[in-house]
């Protein structure tokens, strides 16, 4: 189970929001800093909405707080997100990272949400196709990004579409943005490897391709190998 305390900034609100072990396999904490956290392992309680007829599911514990907090972040461990858990919350906004851990993201989870851009860090999900009456996700504004060399994505978009939604991939060592690993991509790897950038999530998980949860001096070797063609492959593909 979790223990609720202490954290390391004041907290403003908590709670549970798994589907197991009472609820108590997931919790969930806005801090002071208007971030919503929500960490532990397996999968979310699904929830329902103010105005719908389901009656045996409750609302997400967080809607009382929406004024708290305009970031969301996913801790990996998390194995499905809720049912409408994150609907209509127009109060977050920018972009989302999804763990890898995650594998089913349930109806009208971020429908009408503020977030319009959410990034895949692991294989392709289950989602409520673009199509449903509640989708998964908003189709006309929201990108869905993830990692190119994953084939669970690339196999599965066709003309930049996935289940309805616009998917664009990003490549492994391209931390500048622009569909291609360069000698300059090795270079940005190694300002922050000796902490002289600070990454973005997304350039983070691009970043370490060798898969030990760091950007460091051999990721930027490696990225500058597969740069000039000497490696066709990074160490974390085959992990």
């Amino acid at each position: 189970g979790y223990n609720a305390e202490p954290w390391a900034c004041e907290v403003t609100a908590f709670g549970y929001c798994g589907a197991d072990a009472d609820g108590k396999n997931l919790i969930w904490v806005i801090d002071k800093n208007g971030v919503l956290t929500i960490s532990g392992t397996g999968a979310m309680a699904d929830y329902t909405f103010k105005g719908s007829v389901e009656q045996n599911k409750t609302y997400a514990p967080w809607i009382d707080y929406v004024d708290k907090f305009d970031k969301l972040v996913f801790e990996k461990g998390i194995t499905s997100i809720g049912e409408f858990a994150f609907y209509k919350c127009e109060n977050i906004t920018g972009d989302l990272v999804i763990p890898e851990s995650v594998k089913t993201i349930g109806k009208g989870t971020f429908k009408r949400s503020g977030i319009d851009e959410f990034y895949f860090a692991g294989d392709a999900p289950n989602v409520e196709n673009a199509s449903s009456t509640m989708p998964s996700f908003d189709a006309e504004e929201d990108t869905l990004y993830y990692i190119a060399n994953n084939t669970t994505w690339s196999e599965s978009v066709e003309n930049n579409l996935w289940n309805g939604y616009k998917a664009l991939g990003s490549k492994l060592g391209d931390l500048d943005g622009d569909d291609k690993v360069m000698v300059y991509d090795a270079y940005t790897a190694r300002l922050i490897a000796a902490r002289l950038l600070v990454p973005t999530e997304w350039q983070f998980i691009l970043g370490d391709v060798d898969g030990d949860g760091r950007i460091t001096a051999l990721d930027c070797n490696y990225i500058r190998r597969f740069a000039i063609g000497t490696i066709n492959e990074f160490p974390v593909e085959n992990q």
